[in-house]
């Protein structure tokens, strides 16, 4: 499989190449120790990995009881076997020469992938100017015993309430209604100051712009590995806990946000031990019965109300709380069906080829984010043990149609986000925020047009100091396969009036 390094932690990659060397070594000495010749140990790895090729969809087969095509599955395997057998036994020197040839051409191909992945080195070096900002307003590092719980919610790529209206034709009026009747502000028409996740949470999670990282990393770089440390170790988090606060951290699927080693506490979806990258992998090995496995155990859909109750104890705690939750929900697969019920994994949850049933998915997903909040919002208000402050915040806007295709590989040419339409960038810019203060003073929040400042405003409401506000900026690439070749387009997202 050709990596794709931007979207590869090395860790993942490390760990996915560690179990497989360690079991195919193991395997080849294993059947060096029985049968102490080369021929039928070359012999028996040649089958298993003829197994390891192809199983997968025998046991998807075996899972589906379609009994057609587990006929043919095996018929399939015992031809590449018979074949692979009758090669070795007849022809064992050519042969050999043949597999070692083949391997040093596939290592070949991959090299400057894995040159890539493993070379990437991040900056390891923090953000700290919202720290900077912290200490020099007195008092504001000060510990507080009656400093209210905070809940900050992340649903990726949900839209604003201005896209919703104008590019959807969808009404966000009951929704922004309920949040108002209980206090929060909520902005119509905010842009992310980023257009991807690790860069848009990388600011968010830091109350700062990243120009003085991303000035030091090359204009053409590809991996994501350079900023995603600043998700986990982020200067809002350092400041919540010098002052007191247990952080409790409740992630996605997605690698840098799916455990925090710094939280107080993690959410932990047991269901399998595996990174992204491994569960994509073993998918189209014999493994993948793990995952069948998994699902059947709890899906996808019973975990995010397992996440939604974990959050609801944590409420409970008599120390400060700061909770974490990075949420797909609103971010394609999309998981529930039109009722609300679970959607198969052996049914299309991405619809990439058709627009319509895409954004009918998408906008039922927002509106099951929607009841999932509001619920959680009212038991969270009624039985908290302090006051809270909550913000729901989304890092980035949704996918335009060209784009959709392009990152599925159904358009070839890379998508050009510098120049698309100006309302294709206000779509990827535009996302949802809204905010609950328990002091209900938003008049410092009430022309902020991006989420760069929202920890600022919490830190105003924390500590009573006027914390220095940022200037609203966005920023953007011409492809995302160079993220860091930046370019200022906050004039593009201006509101037409």
């Amino acid at each position: 499989t050709a990596l794709n390094p931007e979207h590869i932690d090395r860790t993942e990659w490390l760990q996915l190449f560690g179990w497989k060397a360690a079991f195919f070594i193991a395997l080849s000495l294993c059947l060096f120790a029985v049968f102490r010749k080369m021929q039928p140990t070359f012999l028996g790895v040649a089958c298993f990995i003829v197994f390891w090729l192809l199983g997968g969809n025998l046991v998807a087969a075996i899972y589906a009881f379609d009994l057609l095509s587990i006929v043919l599955q095996l018929a399939m395997i015992g031809g590449a076997m018979f074949l692979v057998s009758y090669a070795i036994i007849k022809y064992f020197d050519m042969t050999a020469l043949g597999a070692a040839i083949y391997g040093g051409v596939v290592v070949g191909m991959q090299a400057s992938g894995l040159f890539s992945v493993l070379s990437t080195q991040s900056l390891n070096q923090p953000l700290s100017g919202f720290e900077t900002d912290l200490a020099s307003m007195s008092g504001a590092s000060e510990a507080d015993e009656n400093l209210p719980h905070i809940i900050y919610i992340v649903p990726d790529r949900y839209a604003s309430n201005e896209n919703l209206r104008s590019l959807y034709d969808y009404s966000y009026a009951s929704f922004t209604s309920e949040l108002e009747a209980r206090g929060f502000h909520v902005w119509d028409d905010q842009y992310a100051n980023y257009p991807k996740t690790f860069m848009s949470l990388a600011s968010t999670l830091n109350a700062d712009y990243l120009d003085p990282l991303t000035q030091q990393i090359p204009r053409k770089a590809t991996s994501y590995s350079y900023l995603t440390p600043l998700i986990r170790d982020f200067a809002a988090r350092r400041a919540l806990q010098a002052r007191g606060y247990d952080y409790t951290h409740v992630g996605a699927w997605w690698t840098p946000t799916k455990a925090n080693p710094l939280a107080d506490q993690n959410f932990s979806d047991q269901r399998l031990p595996f990174n992204q990258l491994t569960q994509v992998y073993i998918r189209y090995t014999p493994l993948v019965f793990l995952l069948a496995q998994a699902e059947a155990q709890k899906t996808a859909c019973e975990v995010i109300d397992d996440k939604v109750d974990f959050i609801r104890e944590q409420m409970q705690s008599e120390g400060p709380q700061f909770v974490f939750w990075h949420t797909l929900v609103t971010h394609d697969p999309y998981i529930f069906e039109d009722n609300g019920s679970c959607r198969s994994e052996k049914t299309d949850r991405v619809f990439a080829r058709d627009y319509e049933r895409r954004k009918q998915a998408y906008l039922n997903h927002i509106e099951h984010f929607n009841r999932i909040s509001l619920d959680l919002i009212d038991s969270v208000f009624q039985n908290s043990t302090r006051d809270v402050i909550l913000v729901i915040q989304s890092d980035e806007g949704p996918y335009p149609e060209s784009l959709v295709l392009t990152s599925n590989g159904l358009i070839p040419s890379p998508y050009n986000l510098l120049e698309a339409p100006r309302t294709e960038k206000r779509r990827k810019h535009g996302v949802f925020n809204a905010i609950y203060l328990p002091s209900q003073d938003y008049e410092a929040a009430r022309d902020l047009r991006s989420p760069v400042n929202n920890f600022r405003l919490i830190f105003r409401e924390l500590t009573g100091q006027p914390i220095r506000l940022l200037p609203d900026r966005a920023y953007s690439f011409e492809v995302d396969r160079h993220p860091y070749d930046l370019t200022d387009i906050s004039q593009d997202l201006q509101r037409i009036e």
